[in-house]
C-alpha cells in the first residue's frame, strides 16, 4: 500500500497531495488513538505549514528570472531540481551561526502485516498503526479534494520567516533562525536529507523574499540515486550488493593482495582472489583448487603431488601420492599449492598453474607424471607394474619460481575398462571377446577359440617365403628364402646362412663298394678315386656300441672323454690329482663328494690281521696276530666266473671267447658268446686281416628305386648300366608330405581326423571380420565398432607344404 500512495501522491497537483495529506491525517486519527504517534502529527502540522510557505517563495522565484551569470567551474552532478533561468550570483554575505538540526520524516512504509512505519531523521521509529485499503485511498481523496494542507502539519509560521524548523529530539518542532544572516545576501548551510539516505552540504544563497537566488550542491559524501561516476573508494557497505548489471574493474591497476580482495590482472587476462591463509592468489576461471586436510603425519611441502586417503572435517584428507600403489596413485587428487603442515588445512591446485615450486631438472613443454618417489613427479612415463598418472606440463623451469599447468588424467588398468571383465588371471592367460555378454574377458590359451577354423596374420615385418627367428631379447629377424635349387639353412657360428648340397668327391658316376658287406661294418674308401668302398674292421651295433680291432690313433684328450696319455702311468697323472709333495698320501673323495684328492694315511697298530674268500676259495692261517703267513686255495681250474657271491669255472664259447687258429674271426653267437665267422668265397682271412680274393672289386649290376607306401612313383628303373631314375606324385601325409597338389589363394591345410589326412580349407569371416586372401597371404580386418572399446589381435601360423 505504501508504493500505491506514493505512486499517487506523485502523480496529484499541489493542491491534491495538500488532501491526499488531511486524509492521511485523519485516517490515522481515526486509526490509532495512541500517544505515541503525537510526534508524528504534529511534523505533518509543522511540514504542511512550511511547505506553504516555501512554495510560495520557489514560485515567486521561478518566475522573475535574473540576468545570464558568469560560467562556473563544472561540478559535480546534483539532484534533479526546477526547471528555470540562471540568476545573478548575490554577494556572499558572513556564514551565520550553524543552527540545531531540525526532524524530518525520512520515510514511510508498510511492513509485513501492513502497519504503516514512518522513519525520523534522528532515528525514531513510529508505528503508525494498521493501513487498509479504505484508509489509503481516503487519504488520497483528502489530497485530491484539498481538504489538507500541509501548513496543518507544520508550527505556526507567523514572525518566523526565513527561520528553520528544529527538533527538540522529544517530538516538538519549532521555528529557529537560520545561520547566516547578512542582509538578506549571505551564504546558510543547510542540513539536506535525500533519499539514498546519504547526507551532503547544500551551499548557496537563502530564499529570501522575492530576490532569485540559486543553490548548488557539493559532492555527495555517498552515492546518488542514479548515475554516479569518479568514486575512489567504498568502504563498509553492510549487506549485499543486488541485481547490477555488471561490475567493471580497472584493468591497468596495481593492486596489493589481500585475503577477499578481488582485481583485475592484466598479465593473466582474468579475475584475481587472494585465499584464506594469505598465501595463494587464484585466477578466477583459469585455475580449479581444493582445501584439503593434511592427514599424512608431516608437512606436505608446496609442489608435492598427493592423493585422496578418506576425510576429515569436511574437506579431503591427503597424502603424499605414490606411482608404485593402485591405492596411491589412482585417488590422486592434484599439486599442494602452498605448505601445509600436519594437521592443518591447505590448498591443493587440481587444473590450472602452479606457481613458485621447483622445475629446474625438466625442459618447458615437458609432459610430467607422478614418480614412484612419494609426492615427486617426473618427465620420464612410468612402465609397469608401476602406474601412469598423467599430471600436466612444465609451462617454465625455474629452481624457486617454476610453474607447472595442471591437469590430472590418471591411467586405467585393463580390468578397471567397462567393457572388460577379468577373473582368476594367471599365467598366460589371453583376452578374448564374448559376444553374448557383449565384453572381454581372460581365457586359458589351451581354451581359446577363434570361429570355426585356425586364423593367421601376417607377421610383422615378413614377406613371401621367410623363415622368422629371434635374434636377440625382444627382437626377431628373418632368412630370406634363396632362389638356387638344392640349398639347406646352415649356422656358420655367427649367423644363419644358405648352402648348396656337395656333389661328393667331385667325379661323376656310381659309388662302387663289394659284392657283400658285413653287417655292422663302418664303410671306408677305397683307393683316391672317392668311388670305391670296402668293409673296415670298425662296427657300431643298433645299441650304438662300437667295436674296434686296435686303437692306432693319437691320444684323446681328457676333454673328450680320454686321458690324454699313451701310458697307463701318463693316463693316471692326467686324471688324478697331482702327486707334488702327497708322497705316501692315500687318495680318498673330498668332503664335498666332488671329487678325489690326497690324505695323510692314518697311522697306528694292527693288532690282528684276517682274512676271508668268497665260494670256490679257502684261507688258511687266518688271522694273524702276531706274524705268520694268510695262505689262499682253490680247487677250481680253468677260468673263473663270478656268480654274484663267489666264483665258478667259466665255459668256453658262452663265458669267453673259444680258442680259435689264426685264420678265425669271432662273432656275438646271440647266446651270450662267440663263435668263430665262416669265410665265405672270394674273401681271406688271416694275420688279423680280412683280404678280397677276387681282386678287392665288386660290380654293381642293377639299380632300382620303389616308391614304397609314399605315394611316389618311379620311372627309368632299374638301371642296369647309366640311366637316371625320376619320382613322380604327390607325396602321402603318412610320409610327411601334404597329399595336395594345388591350391587357390588363401587355402589352409588343416588338420582331418578322418584318414589322418590334411585337407584344403580357406577361412569364414565372423562378425566385425573382414577376410582378403591374397597371393601367398591372408588379411583379416576388424571392421565392428567394439562395444565403445577398441582392440586388435594377432594370429600367427607357419604353414609347411
Amino acid at each position: 500500500m505504501d508504493k500505491q500512495l506514493i505512486s499517487e501522491l506523485a502523480k496529484a497537483s499541489v493542491e491534491e497531495q495538500k488532501t491526499a495529506l488531511k486524509q492521511l491525517i485523519e485516517g490515522i486519527r481515526v486509526e490509532k488513538t495512541k500517544e505515541k504517534n503525537k510526534i508524528f502529527f504534529d511534523a505533518l502540522n509543522e511540514v504542511e505549514r512550511k511547505f506553504d510557505a516555501k512554495l510560495e517563495e520557489i514560485q515567486s522565484i521561478t518566475k522573475e528570472p535574473g540576468p545570464q551569470g558568469p560560467k562556473g567551474d563544472q561540478g559535480d552532478p546534483g539532484l534533479p531540481g526546477f526547471n528555470g533561468k540562471d540568476g545573478r550570483d548575490g554577494v556572499d554575505g558572513k556564514d551565520g551561526v550553524d543552527g540545531k538540526d531540525g526532524v524530518s520524516v525520512t520515510n514511510i512504509y508498510v511492513d509485513f502485516d501492513d502497519q504503516l512505519m514512518v522513519e525520523l531523521s534522528n532515528g525514531t521509529l513510529i508505528n503508525a498503526g494498521y493501513i487498509t485499503k479504505s484508509t489509503g485511498e481516503s487519504v488520497v481523496q483528502m489530497f485530491k479534494q484539498g481538504q489538507m494542507s500541509i501548513s496543518e502539519l507544520l508550527p505556526d509560521q507567523t514572525g518566523h520567516g526565513g527561520e528553520v524548523l528544529s527538533t527538540d529530539g522529544e517530538g516538538n518542532l519549532s521555528w529557529i533562525a537560520a545561520g547566516g544572516g547578512g542582509g538578506g545576501g549571505g551564504t546558510t548551510t543547510y542540513a539536506a536529507t535525500f533519499n539514498n539516505s546519504g547526507t551532503g552540504a547544500a551551499s548557496g544563497t537563502t530564499f529570501n523574499g522575492s530576490v532569485a537566488r540559486t543553490i548548488s550542491y557539493n559532492t555527495l559524501g555517498a552515492a546518488n540515486s542514479g548515475a554516479n561516476t569518479n568514486i575512489t573508494s567504498l568502504d563498509s557497505i553492510t549487506g549485499g550488493i543486488s541485481s547490477p548489471d555488471y561490475v567493471q574493474f580497472d584493468t591497468t591497476a596495481t593492486v596489493t593482495g589481500a585475503v577477499g580482495r578481488v582485481w583485475y590482472d592484466s598479465g593473466d587476462g582474468s579475475l584475481v582472489t587472494r585465499l584464506k591463509g594469505n598465501n595463494l592468489d587464484l585466477n578466477i576461471g583459469q585455475e580449479n583448487v581444493v582445501l584439503s586436510y593434511n592427514g599424512s603425519g608431516a608437512t606436505i611441502t608446496k609442489g608435492s603431488v598427493v592423493a585422496v586417503a578418506g576425510a576429515q572435517g569436511q574437506r579431503p584428507s591427503i597424502v603424499l601420492a605414490d606411482a608404485d600403489t593402485e591405492a596411491l596413485s589412482a585417488p590422486t587428487l592434484g599439486i599442494a599449492a602452498e605448505d601445509i603442515t600436519n594437521g592443518a588445512e591447505g590448498f591443493v591446485a587440481t587444473f590450472g598453474i602452479v606457481r613458485g615450486i621447483d622445475t629446474s631438472a625438466f625442459t618447458a613443454g615437458d609432459d610430467v607424471y607422478l614418480s614412484q618417489t612419494a609426492g615427486q613427479f617426473t618427465a620420464t612415463r612410468p612402465s609397469a607394474p608401476a602406474h601412469t598418472v598423467f599430471l600436466g606440463w612444465v609451462v617454465k623451469v625455474n629452481a624457486s619460481s617454476g610453474e607447472l599447468f595442471v591437469n590430472i588424467n590418471n591411467g586405467w588398468e585393463l580390468d578397471e575398462l567397462h567393457n572388460v571383465k577379468i577373473t582368476s588371471v594367471a599365467n598366460n592367460n589371453l583376452l578374448q571377446y564374448d559376444s553374448s555378454n557383449l565384453y572381454w574377458k581372460n581365457v586359458a590359451a589351451s581354451n581359446v577359440t577363434v570361429g570355426g577354423a585356425s586364423y593367421a596374420y601376417d607377421l610383422y615385418g615378413g614377406a613371401a617365403n621367410r623363415i622368422i627367428y629371434q635374434d636377440s631379447v625382444d627382437s626377431t629377424s628373418f632368412v630370406v628364402a634363396p632362389t638356387t635349387s638344392n640349398t639347406f639353412l646352415k649356422w656358420d657360428g655367427s649367423a644363419f646362412a644358405w648352402d648348396t648340397v656337395g656333389g661328393g668327391g667331385g667325379g661323376s658316376g656310381d659309388v662302387v663298394g663289394p659284392a657283400s658287406a658285413t653287417d655292422e661294418a663302418f664303410a671306408r674308401f677305397d683307393g683316391t678315386t672317392g668311388k670305391l668302398i670296402q668293409n673296415s674292421g670298425v662296427r657300431a651295433n643298433d645299441s650304438g656300441e662300437i667295436t674296434v680291432g686296435s686303437w692306432k690313433a693319437s691320444e684323446i684328450l681328457v676333454s673328450y672323454g680320454g686321458t690324454g696319455a699313451a701310458t697307463a702311468s701318463g693316463a693316471r697323472a692326467n686324471l688324478l690329482p697331482s702327486y707334488t709333495g702327497n708322497g705316501t698320501k692315500l687318495l680318498a673323495v673330498n668332503s664335498g663328494a666332488t671329487d678325489v684328492e690326497w690324505v695323510a694315511a692314518p697311522t697306528g697298530t694292527v693288532t690282528s690281521v684276517g682274512l676271508t674268500m668268497p665260494t670256490g676259495f679257502s684261507v688258511s692261517g687266518s688271522p694273524v696276530t702276531g706274524s705268520g703267513t694268510l695262505a689262499v686255495s682253490t680247487t677250481l681250474n680253468g677260468i673263473l666266473k663270478g656268480n654274484g657271491s663267489g666264483f665258478t669255472t667259466a665255459t668256453s664259447g658262452t663265458d669267453y671267447a673259444p680258442a680259435t687258429s689264426g685264420t678265425s674271426i669271432l662273432y656275438g653267437n646271440g647266446s651270450g658268446g662267440f663263435s668263430n665267422v665262416t669265410v665265405g668265397t672270394g674273401l681271406s682271412f688271416a694275420a688279423g686281416t680280412l683280404s678280397a680274393t677276387g681282386g678287392g672289386l665288386g660290380t654293381v649290376t642293377s639299380v632300382d628305386v620303389s616308391g614304397g607306401t609314399t605315394g611316389l612313383t618311379t620311372s627309368g628303373g632299374p638301371v642296369t648300366t647309366t640311366g637316371t631314375i625320376t619320382l613322380a606324385g604327390t607325396l602321402a601325409v603318412a610320409n610327411g608330405g601334404t597329399g595336395q597338389t594345388s591350391y587357390t589363394n588363401g587355402q589352409l591345410l588343416i588338420g582331418n581326423s578322418t584318414g589322418n589326412t590334411l585337407t584344403k580349407a580357406t577361412l569364414t569371416a565372423g562378425s566385425g571380420i573382414s577376410i582378403t586372401n591374397g597371393n601367398g597371404s591372408i588379411t583379416i580386418t576388424n571392421t565392428g565398432g567394439g562395444g565403445g572399446g577398441s582392440g586388435s589381435g594377432i594370429m600367427t601360423a607357419m604353414i609347411w607344404g
